[in-house]
């Protein structure tokens, strides 16, 4: 193969995967149906009554970083947050999505991003 035409096939393949990164799923956290303790819990199973539903990350890890926001936030650790404010690194915005539903999304440098919805 000629250098020319490696070149080329390289840049052809770096240019297909610098697509965006996929959301992953990282689940729920509160009470799921059924739940024995008296602590919330992160689960795939539907939260019954108020928590934290669909929590979504993108270039950024579930472990520890989205569940440690989303339990410090759940504590009331957080304090106001409307419509902006700063955790860490992280520059959060609220929207509100009904009366008792809102979607909290935080955006940090190199596209690192933490999403999740909350409410009853």
């Amino acid at each position: 193969m000629k250098p020319l035409a490696l070149v080329t096939a390289v840049l052809v393949l770096l240019a297909v995967s610098a697509g965006p990164a996929a959301a992953a799923d990282c689940g729920n956290y509160g009470f799921p149906r059924g739940h024995q303790g008296d602590k919330p819990v992160f689960t795939q199973k539907e939260i019954f009554g108020a928590g934290v539903f669909d929590i979504r990350t993108q270039r950024t890890r579930c472990r520890p970083t989205a569940r440690r926001m989303v339990r410090r936030f759940f504590a009331g650790e957080w304090g106001a947050c409307n419509p902006v404010c700063r955790r860490g690194g992280y520059t959060c915005r609220v929207r509100q999505l009904g009366d008792e539903f809102s979607r909290m999304t935080c955006n940090a440098s190199r596209n690192r991003r933490v999403r999740f919805e909350f409410g009853a």
